[in-house]
């Protein structure tokens, strides 16, 4: 069998206790980072010699991240001290933080030699920017593409071509 100490398990119980539970917010309550991103996975890591997390490939102007001095090609690694492993699970992560909180980010910045230099930043989560917002959408007979540029759609649409 396998046996495991009673100092373990207080120590499990006693971390799990100082932990609270954060609530989930709505699209127009949480907190944004303000980038867009991709996953570097261990495979693209090891590949590219990247560091794992999420690439930054925008950053909104004012956001938090801007504020932070976040910006593109940087790499997050975690947020408030959790792995940031995939956009979707950062972007996830983001849901459980209001508007105008603070959270400490840690990412990674490519120096002058070539190598990750590993950085800590706090971070203030700002609303959501619909400025240059896009997305595909498809309406039964007709796909099309929108735009959202200072709070106004912009609609393309065209007619789905079967062959």
């Amino acid at each position: 069998g396998y046996a495991i100490s009673v100092s373990s398990v207080k120590e499990v119980i006693e971390e799990l206790s100082l932990m609270t539970a954060r609530k989930k917010y709505s699209e127009d309550e949480r907190g944004y980072l303000g980038i867009t991103g991709v996953t570097i996975s261990s495979q693209i890591s090891k590949e590219y010699g990247y560091p794992e997390g999420v690439l930054v490939r925008s950053v909104a102007d004012n956001s938090g991240a801007d504020n932070a001095g976040i910006v593109k090609n940087d790499i997050i690694k975690s947020v408030d001290g959790e792995s940031v492993e995939t956009f979707d699970s950062l972007r996830e992560m983001m849901s459980y933080y209001k508007v105008g909180e603070d959270v400490e980010v840690v990412y990674c910045r490519l120096n002058d030699k070539g190598e990750y230099d590993e950085k800590t930043v706090t971070v203030t989560l700002t609303a959501k920017s619909w400025l240059n917002t896009f997305g595909l959408f498809y309406t039964g007979n007709s796909y099309g593409l929108y735009l959202v540029r200072s709070y106004f759609y912009i609609l393309w649409e065209f007619q789905k071509t079967l062959y």
